[in-house]
């Protein structure tokens, strides 16, 4: 069993290491051409919008490959 400060720890890793793959990723998406920055005023809109995508596109990085832990990730998208 993994104690909640176990969780964590490892939680505070994996976010240590999306971090620098999310600002990567966000710089693609912000240079790809899907999307004109200029059309957008110096507000939070383009930035947010971006990191949505860039979440998701990193996401499936996270993604567990266990038949057992991807049942458990659909049971817990329902709360």
């Amino acid at each position: 069993m993994q104690t909640e400060e176990q969780f964590e720890e490892k939680v505070k890793e994996l976010i240590v290491d999306i971090e620098g793959r999310l600002l990567i990723e966000a710089k693609r998406l912000y240079n790809c051409g899907g999307i004109d920055p200029e059309d957008f005023d110096d507000t939070y809109g383009l930035p947010k919008i971006i990191l949505s995508v860039a979440l998701k596109n990193e996401s499936y990085g996270f993604c567990p490959l266990s038949p057992d832990y991807k049942a458990a990730v659909t049971n817990l998208e329902k709360f």
